[in-house]
């Protein structure tokens, strides 16, 4: 009887392994893609950054309007950079046929504080620069979108965390197997 039990078991593992391998690739595949539309996106905008500011119509008050224009590219770039990176999360996942893999929630805590940097950072730079520039004052520690993207980081720590979790179980398991 549990000869036949693990055999049953073995063969629902391997089809949620397969199911995992499909959908790993897919979200692999479309996160590339994606990639490649905001990669596109920032290459045009650093051909029109270039012919505006280094090329053309550059003059010192335009100071703001450079700055501003900069970071744009630097989020579009560390977006770039997000999405391929989280897009080698999933093609690991697909690889192992499962997500309890230690690489993949170091990976997913990297993920986490990579979003928190990336997005947050430039965001509270600009705000610095405007108010040096004397173009705004005050500063907003948290708007909307800085609160959304610090709490999408600590979802994805959470997430990483119970991945972590899951590692040491299945490891567990295979050892009492």
């Amino acid at each position: 009887i549990l000869i036949r039990q693990h055999k049953m078991r073995g063969t629902v593992m391997k089809e949620h392994g397969k199911a995992i391998r499909r959908v790993g690739n897919v979200v692999f595949v479309a996160l590339l893609l994606v990639t490649l539309y905001f990669l596109a996106a920032a290459i045009g905008r650093t051909v029109a950054w270039v012919t505006t500011w280094v090329v053309g119509a550059y003059s010192p008050q335009d100071v703001m309007g450079w700055g501003v224009d900069m970071l744009s590219l630097l989020f579009h770039y560390l977006l770039v950079g997000f999405l391929v990176f989280v897009a080698f999360i999933f093609r690991t996942i697909s690889r192992e046929e499962t997500p309890f893999v230690k690489s993949v929630s170091r990976r997913m805590k990297l993920a986490a504080l990579f979003l928190l940097i990336g997005l947050v950072l430039p965001n509270w730079a600009g705000q610095i620069i405007n108010n040096l520039l004397g173009q705004s004052s005050g500063f907003t520690f948290f708007d909307e979108s800085n609160t959304l993207v610090v709490i999408l980081s600590v979802i994805i720590y959470c997430f990483a965390l119970i991945f972590d979790y899951g590692c040491r179980i299945q490891q567990e398991n295979y050892e009492i197997l």
